[in-house]
């Protein structure tokens, strides 16, 4: 269990958070059928990270689809609308897609200078002089 190995896992970690973020922001007006027509609609993309036991480290990255029912709106001119003129929209929070965005970059930005320095510490033990 090494600070290089838990700081990489947390650099993919972050990587998959941006990745998840990214995908609900670029289909955060998509609208879909309601009642299992196609297209279906959209469902956020969660990141789950569950903690490795020791002796191993970092997290194991998970994908899940949000749990939560799309949002329905009334459009009866969409070609995806019901009999009643319901559409169903993608349920994307932009504000907090922002929030996760920000929290991605900043735990990136942590696990490379958790990497950076653990890197140091090695060179510099390999340096000594015994």
């Amino acid at each position: 269990m090494s600070a290089i190995t838990i700081s990489l896992s947390g650099l993919l970690s972050a990587k998959a958070q941006l990745m998840a973020s990214a995908s609900n922001v670029a289909n955060a007006r998509t609208q879909g059928a309601l009642d299992g027509g196609l297209p279906k609609p959209y469902r956020p993309i969660v990141v789950i990270q569950t903690p490795q036991p020791p002796p191993s480290a970092g997290v194991v990255i998970t994908y899940a689809r949000s749990p939560a029912p799309p949002p329905v709106s009334y459009q009866p001119a969409s070609p995806m609308a019901d009999g009643r003129g319901m559409v169903a929209g993608s349920g994307v929070d932009l504000a907090q897609e922002a929030v996760n965005q920000a929290l991605a970059m900043e735990s990136f930005r942590a696990n490379l200078a958790v990497l950076r320095t653990a890197q140091e510490m090695d060179k510099t033990l390999l340096n000594l002089k015994v």
